[in-house]
């Protein structure tokens, strides 16, 4: 999220244009921050729908602006789990279709030789990323996707910081050796 300071005080005091512009921005984030849970089934547009909603409706209870970006990573995972706890028969098991990226921005840069390579780099993130335990892939996905601090990661999962640390350490040991498998 763009921690736009001044933007996010508006929002906090009732101005409607500053909430406005704020949800735009932060949309974004959370879509890039759910993108890589993997999981075919869900409908990530229902979930970002229900963050955005839930962050208009609360905004005026942030008591510290500069927590924005750590309050809405908890309000997403947080929506998250609520939908995943509704529809139990969700799996992650089938990755038949874990790269049809059909929102993927168009780069008319890449050659199609490249367009090709990113596309198989993306599909063995996602699929590398699917094989890691659910514990261990939110937290490194907050970190590396989410941009997050341990700190921040520590309060949204009730974690301990060394609990943090140690189970995005494993994530990113298991996911290297996921696409190091994957790329052979």
């Amino acid at each position: 999220m763009k921690n736009n300071l001044y933007l996010i005080k508006n929002a906090i005091a009732g101005d409607n244009r500053a909430i406005e512009e704020l949800l735009r921005q932060t949309e974004k984030e959370i879509i890039s921050s759910l993108y890589f849970i993997p999981n075919d089934n869900i409908d990530l547009y229902d979930i970002v729908q229900d963050v955005l909603i839930k962050i208009q409706k609360n905004i005026k209870k942030l008591k510290n602006p500069k927590s924005y970006k750590s309050w809405v990573s908890k309000i997403t995972m947080n929506k998250y789990y609520d939908y995943v706890r509704k529809n139990k028969k969700l799996k992650n098991k089938n990755f038949e279709n874990i790269c049809d990226c059909k929102d993927d921005i168009k780069d008319e840069k890449n050659s199609p030789i490249e367009k090709c390579m990113n596309d198989e780099a993306l599909y063995a993130l996602k699929k590398g990323l699917c094989s890691i335990k659910e514990q261990y892939r939110n937290a490194l996905i907050m970190r590396e996707f989410g941009g997050l601090s341990y700190n921040e990661i520590s309060k949204i999962t009730k974690t301990e910081i060394g609990t943090v640390k140690s189970r995005i350490s494993r994530a990113r040991k298991y996911l290297k050796e996921e696409i190091k498998n994957l790329m052979e």
